[in-house]
């Protein structure tokens, strides 16, 4: 019988408690601090642009294709028509190798050639 008092006591007090804090004093209050002092608000304009995204990196770089390049003459290299890293195409010209030991052979051979005709 005592445990049924005091369950009945503890709720008819958890209900006064309950309805004692919704007074109108308090609702009073809130809603004149709520007008008395206006929030500040700060706003960013958004706009759409293009950024252009550098990202630095430490590496080591390697060649898709590395080709060793000989010379079928020997010679001595007077020009070079390439810088490194440039892509060169099949066909393109390379190097200028001194031409002038070549070209004596050249006439020498046409030289005999015309001897032997003759």
């Amino acid at each position: 019988m005592i445990q049924k008092r005091s369950f009945f006591l503890t709720g008819i007090l958890s209900i006064l408690l309950f309805f004692s804090g919704c007074s109108k004093e308090n609702e009073k209050k809130t809603q004149t601090t709520i007008k008395q002092k206006p929030l500040a608000v700060e706003s960013v304009t958004v706009k759409k642009m293009r950024i252009p995204i550098w990202l630095r990196y430490t590496a080591m770089t390697k060649a898709s294709s590395e080709q060793e390049i000989r010379a079928r003459v020997s010679g001595r290299l007077l020009k070079r028509y390439f810088k490194d890293g440039q892509i060169v195409k099949k066909g393109q010209q390379l190097f200028l190798i001194e031409q002038e030991q070549y070209q004596n052979a050249l006439d020498a051979a046409l030289a005999q050639k015309a001897r032997d005709e003759a």
